[in-house]
Order: C-alpha cells, then structure tokens, then sequence
C-alpha cells in the first residue's frame, strides 16, 4: 500500500466498513463474557464468624460453587 498525501482532512476518504452493527454486539457481548470468567471470586462484604474452620470452609465452598453454576448459565447441570 503507498503512502497518500491530503491537503486537508476533508479530502480524506472516510474508511470502509468491514463489520456491520450484529458483528459489533456479538463481539461485544464475546468480550463481556471472557471478563466475567476471568473476574475474581465475588467477596461478601463484612465480617462472618463461624464456629469452626469447617464451618467456614463450608460456605467458601458453597460460594464458589453458586459463583460457577452462575457463570456456566441457567441449563448449565
């Protein structure tokens, strides 16, 4: 491709368009999707006592697994 000279930017020809309106939101929401999957886990806000290590272990576990059943989507088993 060579190198084009204008004198001003109205002789500039406007760039054709290669992706149409449906591609932009498909990549859009592509995009989107990619963040939310490399986004950290979700931290409640506050404080939570527990009786016992176990206890808490337990409801990390049931957060993480709440947080993927909510990223693999409603017909995801």
């Amino acid at each position: 491709m060579s190198v084009q000279k204008f004198s001003s930017p109205s002789e500039v020809p406007t760039p054709p368009r290669v992706i149409d309106v449906e591609e932009r939101v498909r990549r859009a929401n592509a995009l989107w999707r990619r963040a939310r999957l490399r986004a950290p886990l979700p931290v409640p806000r506050g404080v939570s006592r527990f009786t016992s290590l176990q206890e808490a272990q337990l409801e990390r576990d049931q957060r993480t697994t709440r947080h993927l059943k909510a990223l693999r989507g409603p017909d995801a088993p």
